[in-house]
């Protein structure tokens, strides 16, 4: 059964690179050096795509959808958006 699953994520640029936060799946995230935002969305939702996974596969519980959250603590650009993935569990 297929479940869609969104959550939110900070891209934070730094230099040339961006950093992918994802605050609900603390172990998870990167960093990339995509031009678009289309390429972050993607490897956010690749990550929280592994993420689910491993969590369902090892019997654990999946964590529900946070609230985007001021994280930052910097003059950084910070990119907040929320990232919809759809999983066959």
């Amino acid at each position: 059964m297929k479940k869609v699953f969104t959550y939110p994520i900070v891209a934070r640029e730094v230099e040339k690179d961006w950093i992918i936060y994802i605050p609900d799946f603390e172990m998870f995230g990167g960093v990339t050096q995509a031009k678009r935002t289309r390429d972050i969305r993607k490897m956010a939702a690749d990550y929280i795509e592994v993420a689910i996974k491993e969590l369902h596969e090892s019997c654990e519980s999946i964590p529900k959808a946070s609230k985007i959250k001021d994280v930052k603590r910097d003059d950084s650009t910070d990119y907040r958006m929320y990232v919809s993935v759809e999983i066959d569990l």
